[in-house]
């Protein structure tokens, strides 16, 4: 769901992956490079992707396609993210199949708040020797050779001087995003109705409490009728959407950070059943919160769109695929083995 221009919550994940801007850019690095983003949340535990995935380079396409693939990009992406996260700054490195991933942070206020994924770019221009060197590495996940070659052709390759070129676009996107956000925010805190942000840090305080246009509306000193027509025209929702809107994000908030029933969850934050719940959550994150929880508990999340396509939502691990995960790759080393280095480094390669 795209955020309204005049949203004044908080800049995070959720309203990252809904703004325009995001969805815009995402085109423009596709065009631009033939590579394509992605926007992780801080925990690692949900991925957006933009239409745009249906894009990207066939080789990681080619991999994330096989249970154990997906596993080992799984685990690669959050370990250099996490790592990104702690430098505070862009991290350039090499994937388990030996392609050159992206990872940027993005902080609010100093705050983590989520993490743009970029890359899958080939190390070397394109040359027979390294498409049979990727095609032994990646034996091991049962991919036909000929398969993994075809992928290797036609998966994008940006020289040194590009690859800085993108680090240093995406380093930027992340900075403008959010400080031109913060600066429109409180812009439009500056210029809405005193009534309307009086309204909306109520509905905050008071997601738990029943909420009525009526009571709202008198809270601030307007009719009903009134209230709603210029509630609607500063927030552009309607004013059961917003309220709607800021108690789901609470349920996600308390899914991440606590160990609570869901059930008590559903009550806490102002819903009436569970059914209810299910039906608002999936509305602005696209999966029930038992999925959201689920996902959590492997530290990944696959949008809507990308679990359609792998026709199952990711869960954790049996102990026999653990053990089977941390096998070598015939051909290929260990899976663990990755190489890191910072952007000015990995920019001679």
């Amino acid at each position: 769901m795209t955020q309204p221009d005049s949203y004044i919550g908080p800049v995070d994940f959720a309203y990252l992956a809904g703004s325009t801007e995001f969805a815009q850019f995402t085109r423009l690095l596709r065009r631009w490079g033939g590579i394509i983003m992605s926007l992780r949340d801080a925990g690692g535990d949900r991925v957006h992707d933009t239409d745009e995935a249906d894009h990207g380079s066939p080789l990681c396409k080619l991999i994330d396609g096989v249970p154990r693939g997906h596993e080992l990009c799984r685990r690669c992406d959050a370990k250099y993210l996490a790592r990104a996260a702690k430098l505070g700054r862009a991290l350039r490195y090499r994937c388990h199949a030996g392609l050159i991933d992206i990872a940027v942070p993005i902080t609010v206020d100093g705050q983590h708040v989520a993490s743009m994924s970029s890359g899958q770019v080939l190390p070397a221009p394109h040359n027979p020797k390294d498409a049979e060197r990727f095609v032994r590495r990646l034996r091991g996940l049962g991919i036909a050779p000929e398969r993994i070659r075809k992928a290797y052709w036609n998966a994008p390759y940006l020289d040194p001087q590009q690859l800085d070129a993108t680090v240093e676009l995406l380093t930027f996107f992340a900075r403008y995003l959010c400080e031109v956000r913060l600066t429109l925010r409180e812009m439009v805190t500056r210029m809405q109705r005193p009534e309307i942000t009086a309204a909306q840090q109520f509905i905050e305080q008071h997601c738990a409490d029943p909420l009525t246009l009526a009571r709202v509306a008198a809270r601030v000193g307007l009719s009903p009728a009134h209230f709603s027509g210029v509630f609607h025209r500063e927030t552009k929702m309607t004013f059961t959407a917003y309220v709607q809107h800021r108690r789901a994000a609470q349920v996600a908030r308390q899914l991440r950070d606590g160990h609570r029933r869901i059930t008590d969850i559903c009550f806490v934050c102002g819903f009436n059943s569970l059914t209810h719940l299910n039906r608002v959550f999936r509305k602005f994150y696209g999966c029930s919160p038992l999925q959201y929880r689920r996902a959590k508990g492997i530290s990944t999340f696959i949008s809507s769109r990308r679990s359609q396509r792998l026709g199952v939502l990711a869960r954790p691990a049996t102990r026999t695929q653990r053990a089977a995960q941390t096998q070598p790759l015939r051909g290929g080393g260990r899976p663990g083995r990755r190489s890191e280095r910072p952007a000015a480094a990995q920019a001679q390669m």
